[in-house]
């Protein structure tokens, strides 16, 4: 994604983020990072999603990860909120 620092395209990523102590507090993190994502800058679409557990689609929570899917601005928003948002650095 080198290529891409200086465009200022929209950029879509897909983070799946493993926590180290799984459990409620995932799913507490999947409530309250909602409120949060809303006043990320340069975020233009978003979804948090819990992830399930085996190889198809079950449902049964793997409380050990969620994902979030975003839709940014710019290279340079989406790298702001990988380097110092306190969702990704808590993971």
């Amino acid at each position: 994604m080198e290529h891409m620092k200086d465009t200022n395209e929209p950029v879509v990523t897909f983070s799946l983020i493993r926590y180290h102590k799984p459990g409620l507090r995932t799913l507490t993190y999947l409530g309250l990072d909602h409120w949060k994502m809303h006043r990320v800058p340069g975020v233009c679409f978003w979804r948090l999603m819990g992830v399930g557990r085996g190889k198809v689609f079950s449902p049964h929570a793997d409380l050990q990860r969620s994902a979030i899917f975003s839709v940014w601005r710019s290279y340079a928003d989406a790298r702001r909120f990988e380097e110092e948002s306190s969702l990704m650095k808590r993971v």
